[in-house]
């Protein structure tokens, strides 16, 4: 059985995804790139590692990405900033996660051992609870950090969940965890 993922603290990651696509190592960049269009997107492993430059509408703000779900064939759109959005149209080719030193597709599996030693600290972390870290907390993470800004309508939109509870149940959102939001925003 598949152990539960955690998200990740958004700003941290997104820093640490920031920096990898800063350092000009190709493989580095890729990861960044990875981590920053999940953070952001909330789109599954499958949908990142497939998208193409020709599903995008690059704009002066960002870019959105334009893609059919894998798992639920939904059609949806993400919108990405403009850090991302440079980088990908720097791309030399349709597909943004093609590794070409190897001439092959980058795998589910690679980037998820790539963001284990990425995240070295908070995989250990939550291996001592008996749970993960791994491609899929990009997720989580997308959808506890719209959720926090933005409410559980905009969250389940973007995560294409087919209710409320669904996304509430998939955040691990509690009453307590509502209590602190509403103590924090009104304190």
């Amino acid at each position: 059985m598949n152990k539960e993922s955690l998200k990740l603290d958004y700003d941290k990651a997104y820093g640490k995804g920031v920096k990898l696509l800063e350092s000009k190592k190709y493989y580095d960049v890729k990861v960044g790139l990875f981590i920053l269009i999940g953070i952001q997107t909330g789109l599954r492993s499958i949908d990142l590692l497939n998208l193409n430059k020709s599903q995008i509408e690059f704009k002066d703000n960002g870019a959105v990405l334009n893609y059919t779900a894998h798992k639920t064939g939904k059609d949806g759109q993400a919108f990405v900033d403009t850090s991302i959005s440079n980088a990908i149209q720097s791309i030399n080719r349709d597909e943004i996660f093609f590794n070409e030193l190897m001439k092959v597709q980058f795998s589910h599996t690679w980037i998820n051992r790539r963001l284990k030693t990425v995240f070295a600290t908070e995989y250990k972390s939550a291996i001592k609870q008996g749970l993960t870290r791994n491609v899929h907390s990009l997720r989580k993470t997308s959808g506890s950090y719209i959720y926090s800004k933005y409410g559980v309508e905009t969250a389940r939109e973007v995560l294409q969940h087919s209710g409320y509870n669904v996304t509430v149940a998939y955040l691990k959102e509690t009453k307590e965890n509502h209590l602190n939001k509403l103590e924090n925003l009104f304190a």
